[in-house]
C-alpha cells in the first residue's frame, strides 16, 4: 500500500485551502445558488400543478400529477447539470483562476451527463436484480415460517433497503471520479465510467483510505452548520410551544407573527442549506480533485 498517494494530496490540499479557501467558497456559493434556485423553481411549479391535481375533479387530475412529476425530475436534472461547473471552478482555482461560466459548462456536458445518468441508473437497477430474486425467495420462506404476510413484507422491505444502500455505496465508491473525467477531461459517459472504475481498481486500498478520510472531512465541515441548525431549531420549537401552551396561538396578532416566524425559519433553512453545501463542496471537491490528479499521474507512470 502506498500511503503517500493519500498523505501527499492531503498535505497539498491543506496548503491550497489556506490562501484559496475563502475565494473558492465564494465561487462555489454562486454555483450552489444556481443549483438551489433551479430546484426551488421546480418545486414551486411542480407543487402548484400537484395542488391543482388534488383540487381538480375527475380524470383531468392525472395529467397534472404526471406533469408535476416530470417537472420535479427535470428541474433536479438541470440543477445537477449546473452543479457540474463546481469541478471546473476547483480546477481553475488550482491553476489559472479564470472565471468559469456555469451555463457554459452545463451546455457543454448536457448530452454526456444525460447519457451518464441513464446508464448509471440502468446499471444500478440491473445490480439490484439478484437482490430482488433473493427477496422474492425469502418472502416465500418468511410467509411459511411466520404465517404472517405483513410481518414477512416488513422484513423484505428491510432487506430491500439494505440492498439498495449496499449497491449505492459500491457505485459511489467506484464512480466517484467519473464526473471529473467527463467535465475536466472531456470524455464520453461510458469512457468516464470505465476510467473511474479503472483508477479505483488500480489504487483500491489507497482509495478506500481516501474514501474514509473524505467522509471524515465532510462530517467535520458539516458539524458547525449542524450545531447551528440544532440551536436555531430548538429556539424555534421553544417559542412555538410557549405560544401554544400559553393559549395565545389563536390570537390574531400572534398567529400572524407566528406565521411570519415560520416563513423566516424556512428562508433561514434554505440559506443554511446553500451555505453548508458550498462549504462542503469547497472542502470535498478540492480534496477529491487533488487525489484524482495524483492517482492519474501515478497510473500513467506505470
Amino acid at each position: 500500500m502506498r500511503l503517500e498517494l493519500v498523505t501527499g494530496p492531503l498535505e497539498a490540499w491543506f496548503s491550497f485551502l489556506r490562501p484559496n479557501g475563502i475565494d473558492l467558497f465564494k465561487k462555489l456559493l454562486v454555483v450552489n445558488l444556481y443549483f438551489y434556485a433551479t430546484v426551488f423553481a421546480g418545486l414551486i411549479i411542480g407543487g402548484a400543478l400537484a395542488w391543482l391535481g388534488v383540487t381538480a375533479a375527475g380524470p383531468g387530475s392525472l395529467p397534472l400529477f404526471v406533469l408535476a412529476g416530470v417537472i420535479f425530475v427535470f428541474s433536479f436534472f438541470i440543477a445537477q447539470l449546473l452543479w457540474l461547473a463546481s469541478f471546473k471552478v476547483v480546477e481553475e482555482q488550482y491553476g489559472s483562476k479564470r472565471k468559469v461560466s456555469v451555463l457554459g459548462v452545463a451546455s457543454e456536458n448536457a448530452l454526456n451527463f444525460f447519457v451518464f445518468c441513464f446508464v448509471t441508473l440502468l446499471a444500478f437497477c440491473i445490480c439490484l436484480l439478484p437482490f430482488l430474486a433473493v427477496g422474492i425467495v425469502l418472502s416465500g420462506v418468511a410467509v411459511v415460517a411466520w404465517g404472517d404476510l405483513f410481518h414477512a413484507i416488513d422484513r423484505i422491505i428491510d432487506f430491500g433497503s439494505a440492498a439498495i444502500a449496499l449497491v449505492a455505496i459500491v457505485f459511489s465508491f467506484f464512480l466517484q471520479f467519473s464526473l471529473y473525467e467527463m467535465v475536466l477531461e472531456r470524455k464520453g459517459p461510458l469512457e468516464c465510467i470505465r476510467e473511474s472504475f479503472s483508477l479505483v481498481r488500480k489504487n483500491f486500498w489507497e482509495t478506500v483510505i481516501f474514501y474514509f478520510v473524505k467522509t471524515g472531512v465532510s462530517y467535520l465541515v458539516s458539524l458547525p452548520f449542524t450545531i447551528a441548525l440544532v440551536i436555531v431549531a430548538a429556539i424555534f420549537i421553544f417559542i412555538a410551544l410557549s405560544v401554544s401552551l400559553g393559549g395565545l396561538l389563536f390570537s390574531p396578532g400572534l398567529s400572524a407573527l407566528l406565521f411570519v416566524f415560520i416563513i423566516l425559519g424556512l428562508v433561514g433553512y434554505l440559506i443554511w442549506e446553500i451555505l453548508s453545501s458550498a462549504a462542503d463542496d469547497t472542502a470535498i471537491i478540492s480534496l477529491e480533485y487533488k487525489y484524482w490528479r495524483t492517482i492519474k499521474q501515478q497510473t500513467k507512470k506505470k
